[in-house]
C-alpha cells in the first residue's frame, strides 16, 4: 500500500514538474511581475511611463483598455513566447481611490495585472499569491518609475544648462545636486532588489524545488516560503513595515521634488544677477525631508541587524541583502 501511494505521489509530482513545466510558471511570473526580463521590463516602462506623464487625474490613467494594450504588446517579445500561460493575462478592474488622485507615482498601483493559472497549478498558486505578486509588481515599479523620472529631470535640466548663465547659479547646482543624491538611493536600492530576487533567492527557490520526495503540499509551502521572502526584500513584511512606512515618506518626497523640478522656471534675478527659481524653497524642503527619511531608513536597517544577528533561524540570504543596502549607503551615517 505505502509502495502504490509513493508511486502515484511521484507520478503526480513528475506530470507537474514536466509535463506542466512548473518552473516555467514560476519563471513567467518572477519576469514579469518582478520585471526580471529585461526586454519585457523596458518595453512595458517605456509605453506605461509615457502614458502616466500624458495623464492628470488618476481616472484619466485608469483607462483600462489602454493599460490592457500596453501589457499584452509588452509581453509580445521573444523571450516570453514559450511561456504560452503569459497570454492569458489582463489588467485588472481596480477600485479608484481619493488619495491618489494627483500622485502620478500612485496611479501604477492601479497597473494589476493577472493570469488564469489552470488546475492543478492552481492548487500550488493560488490567487492568494497572485495577489502578493501584485503588491511586489508595484513596489518594483514604483521604484523603475522614480528612477526614471529622477534620469528624465536631469536630461530635461541638462538641455537648459547649455545656457552658461544657468550653469553657475548657485541655486541651479544645488538641485542638480540633490537630484544626483536622491537618483543615486533610488537606483542603488533598485538594484539591490532587482539583484536579490532574481539572484539569490531564485537560486533558493530553484534549489528547494529539485529537493527528493516533494509533494504538492511540500511545492505549496516552498512556493510560499519564497514568496514571504520576496515579499521581506521589498519590506512589505510585518516584520519590515517600520522600514514600509519611512521608505513611503522618503518616495513620497521624491516625487514631490521631481513634480516641482519638471516645472521649474529659471528667471534672472537682478539682484543676485543669478538664475533662481521660485520653485526653489520647496525643491530644498523636499531634499531635507529627504535625507531625514533616508537616514532614518538606514538607521533602522542597523537595529534590525543587530536584533536578527543571534538569531539562528534567520535567513541568512536576507541578512548579506541588508548588509549590502547598507554598505551602499555608508556615506550617509
Amino acid at each position: 500500500m505505502v509502495n502504490t501511494l509513493h508511486i502515484v505521489q511521484n507520478t503526480a509530482m513528475n506530470f507537474i514538474i514536466n509535463q506542466l513545466q512548473f518552473e516555467n510558471l514560476l519563471l513567467g511570473l518572477k519576469n514579469t511581475y518582478f520585471l526580471q526580463d529585461e526586454s519585457f521590463s523596458q518595453r512595458l516602462c517605456e509605453k506605461l511611463f509615457k502614458w502616466v506623464m500624458n495623464c492628470t487625474t488618476l481616472e484619466e490613467f485608469a483607462d483600462w483598455p489602454v493599460l490592457n494594450k500596453i501589457l499584452t504588446s509588452s509581453i509580445a517579445i521573444p523571450s516570453l513566447s514559450n511561456l504560452p500561460f503569459l497570454e492569458s493575462m489582463s489588467i485588472s478592474f481596480v477600485p479608484l481611490t481619493e488619495e491618489y488622485l494627483s500622485k502620478k507615482n500612485k496611479f501604477l498601483e492601479f497597473f494589476q495585472f493577472e493570469c488564469e493559472i489552470a488546475w492543478p497549478l492552481n492548487i500550488i498558486v493560488p490567487k492568494a499569491c497572485i495577489t502578493q505578486y501584485i503588491a511586489i509588481h508595484s513596489f518594483v515599479l514604483e521604484m523603475e518609475f522614480l528612477c526614471w523620472f529622477l534620469g528624465n529631470i536631469w536630461r530635461s535640466h541638462m538641455i537648459e544648462a547649455k545656457r552658461e548663465e544657468l550653469q553657475i547659479s548657485p541655486q541651479y547646482r544645488k538641485i542638480m545636486l540633490y537630484r544626483f543624491n536622491m537618483h543615486q538611493f533610488v537606483r542603488v536600492l533598485r538594484s539591490c532588489i532587482h539583484q536579490d530576487l532574481g539572484g539569490p533567492l531564485w537560486e533558493y527557490l530553484l534549489k528547494m524545488l529539485h529537493s527528493k520526495e516533494l509533494s504538492i503540499d511540500a511545492l505549496k509551502n516552498i512556493h510560499v516560503q519564497y514568496l514571504e521572502r520576496a515579499l521581506e526584500r521589498c519590506f512589505l513584511t510585518q516584520d519590515t513595515v517600520h522600514l514600509h512606512e519611512i521608505l513611503e515618506l522618503l518616495l513620497r518626497q521624491v516625487y514631490t521634488f521631481c513634480d516641482a523640478a519638471l516645472i521649474a522656471t529659471w528667471k534672472i534675478n537682478p539682484t543676485t544677477n543669478h538664475f533662481e527659481t521660485s520653485n526653489f524653497t520647496l525643491l530644498s524642503d523636499c531634499y531635507n525631508r529627504y535625507t531625514k527619511c533616508r537616514d532614518r531608513f538606514y538607521e533602522f536597517i542597523m537595529k534590525l541587524l543587530r536584533r536578527k544577528k543571534f538569531n539562528i533561524s534567520w535567513d541568512q540570504h536576507y541578512q548579506s541583502y541588508l548588509e549590502t543596502i547598507l554598505e551602499s549607503g555608508k556615506s550617509y551615517y
